[in-house]
């Protein structure tokens, strides 16, 4: 009895087994349809190879251009035929966040829902990656969805919520939901993309700020050791030559200007010069202007750019006057 109680257990166990093997064999076929139509990755492109981006939104005419520059570091912004530097932290975040990009599912299968996810050609933003003259690839930027955490997570407490946009690569009827909001890289406003950095170092590594005043007036703050500063020679206040630190060691302004005739303006300024450890001179000039700019200012590291500086932000951020080191007596 025993004995014919183990052959029937063996018996279901290799039926159950066999029926095992039958819904493996059916289902695995489909799984894998499944998983080659879901792209789990978009815009496979090693960034490296990238060396032009180009888009352009649906209410624009004309499309602008990121091209890295090949006679120095960085980028330049091209649109309507004029070059500018450009905003290198701004085209890699641009690249980071459309290139290589993990899909969190399918959103649309087909032509059908191209039109509301805006992916299509009349109301999406197209992108282009070059390399050279060879197009890499296309895509397709559309509108975002945002999901609050407790739709996620009724039980959640964190209310941070989930932002996807909704993309399309050329090519591919299907359209994907890609974590982020994409549409944060891209604008109609260039000098959102241009280079508004005039000066930016380590406070540390600099030892000498040379400043001269149109009026032929100079001076010279030098380190003596770290922390320790003279001015012409006599010791500076220390609280003063780390209040101008703080404030001068990152400037920037989106200020920018396209109208300056560089013929036109003054013999005379004022200019300050930043030496230091490991860095190559940096020099500003300040030009005096009419009453709505008030000055003009320029700087040796964003060549061929100009800013205003209408209420002397930059100007009484780095144009101190010689008093202001000095120890109060």
């Amino acid at each position: 009895m025993v004995m014919l109680n183990s052959k029937r257990f063996k018996l279901w166990i290799s039926i159950f087994i066999l029926l095992l093997l039958v819904v493996f064999v059916v289902l695995m076929p489909q799984k894998r349809k499944s998983e080659r139509n879901f792209k789990q990755q978009l815009v496979q492109i090693p960034v490296e190879t990238i060396d032009k981006i180009v888009f352009q939104l649906p209410d624009s005419d004309v499309p602008t251009s990121l091209v890295r520059n090949q006679s120095q570091p960085g980028w330049q912004v091209v649109k309507n035929e004029k070059s500018y530097q450009a905003d290198t932290n701004m085209v890699y975040n641009l690249l980071h966040s459309c290139v290589n990009m993990p899909s969190v599912r399918m959103a649309g299968s087909d032509k059908s829902t191209w039109a509301k996810f805006h992916v299509a050609d009349t109301n999406a933003i197209i992108l282009d990656f070059f390399s050279g003259k060879k197009k890499l690839k296309r895509l397709y930027v559309g509108n975002f969805n945002y999901m609050s955490q407790q739709s996620q997570n009724a039980g959640a407490v964190n209310n941070q919520g989930r932002i996807t946009t909704f993309v399309r690569e050329e090519g591919d009827k299907a359209t994907y939901a890609v974590d982020g909001y994409l549409k944060a890289n891209f604008s109609n406003d260039l000098p959102y993309y241009r280079n508004k950095v005039l000066f930016k170092a380590d406070k540390t590594k600099i030892t000498r700020v040379y400043t001269q005043f149109a009026d032929g007036s100079s001076y010279e703050l030098v380190r003596q050791s770290a922390g320790f500063f003279t001015i012409d020679g006599q010791p500076a206040d220390s609280l003063a030559v780390n209040k101008f630190f703080h404030s001068a060691d990152n400037v920037n302004s989106r200020d920018l200007v396209d109208d300056v005739d560089p013929s036109s303006l003054p013999e005379k300024f004022d200019l300050v010069r930043f030496e230091g450890e490991n860095m190559t001179p940096v020099t500003l000039k300040a030009y005096k202007a009419d009453e709505d700019r008030n000055y003009i200012i320029t700087s040796s590291v964003n060549p061929n750019s100009y800013f205003s500086d209408p209420i002397e932000r930059i100007y009484r951020m780095v144009f101190k006057p010689r008093s202001f080191y000095l120890p109060e007596e």
